[in-house]
């Protein structure tokens, strides 16, 4: 078994495996066929690495290595790419990163993965990948752009390979429970995926302090998810990041109001019906200002 370094004094080895236990928190009765699942245990938080070189090594493997600076090399006869030898995908952001899961509970297949990076105490001026790459003043300005309340969203991967083996699991037993719960392979799951991840998110930021977000996105996913009534606010020009990306912020509280107003059926998601919303309130209550809290009655979908 080959040791894998993910973060400063936190070494995984490759033989861990996600047993009854990683998985404690997991509701039973919960209707929802996909849940979100904090990357607490070593054996999770190995999964979520590895999930993310099935995405960014092996799915896409034009993707640029962040932390080595080299482009995934997946020759046909390779079993690893040369960027992750070790099978997994890290960069130095995981040092000081809540990582996240998604799990397809009657298969317990793990098909997407995320984390929240948090802002780092000994230096904030290099907490997050967009103080690397986006100029803007607004990033100086501390009232408008509030690094101990910040969080960054990275690495938001689903895996069509888990996707599909789901699928293939469902296609073998039409009449199972799984199956008449959830279609894998149909649009609607992949939303209720993304749905599910972002709820992680929401819940990462409640347990870490996180008031506001911030990220680096494809325009068109800015579209996409505009189209369910998750609004970011731009900040500066397009960046060349992976790609064209749009560096872009958004206070939580507000990101659900506004989802709220427009999709109840999505606010309950990603506020577990409400219980995340009210949390987010007390944890303004106790870090903001009264004149920067959220009013109540903005619960849109109380």
């Amino acid at each position: 078994m080959k040791a894998v370094d993910i973060a400063e004094g936190h070494t995984l080895t490759a033989g861990y495996s996600v047993g009854r236990a990683d998985l404690d928190t997991v509701s039973p009765r919960s209707p929802n066929a996909f849940e979100a699942v904090p990357a607490r245990s070593a054996a999770l938080l190995l999964e979520a690495h590895r999930l993310r070189y099935q995405v960014y090594g092996v799915e896409n493997p034009f993707e640029e290595c962040a932390e080595r600076r080299e482009v995934y090399c997946r020759d046909k006869d390779a079993a690893v790419c040369r960027a992750c030898p070790n099978g997994v995908e890290v960069d130095d952001f995981d040092r000081h990163s809540q990582h996240c899961l998604l799990l397809h509970k009657p298969t317990r297949t793990f098909v997407g993965a995320t984390r929240l990076i948090l802002p780092r105490k000994d230096a904030p001026e290099k907490s997050f990948p967009i103080q690397e790459i986006c100029q803007d003043p607004l990033l100086q300005d501390p009232v408008r752009f509030p690094i101990p309340l910040m969080g960054e969203i990275s690495r938001f991967c689903i895996s069509k390979q888990r996707r599909q083996q789901i699928a293939a699991m469902a296609a073998a037993a039409p009449d199972s429970p799984a199956n008449r719960r959830d279609r894998p392979a149909g649009t609607d799951s992949l939303r209720n995926m993304k749905l599910g991840l972002i709820e992680g998110l929401v819940q990462s930021s409640i347990a870490n302090g996180v008031l506001y977000w911030c990220a680096e996105m494809e325009p068109f996913l800015l579209r996409l998810l505009g189209r369910i009534g998750i609004y970011f606010d731009p900040i500066g020009p397009l960046v060349n990041y992976h790609g064209v990306r749009q560096p872009c912020m958004v206070r939580l509280s507000t990101l659900l109001t506004r989802v709220g107003n427009e999709h109840p059926d999505v606010w309950a998601v990603l506020t577990a019906d409400g219980r995340h919303w009210d949390d987010l309130l007390k944890m303004e209550r106790d870090l903001l200002p009264r004149p920067m809290r959220q009013p109540k009655e903005n619960r849109a979908c109380a």
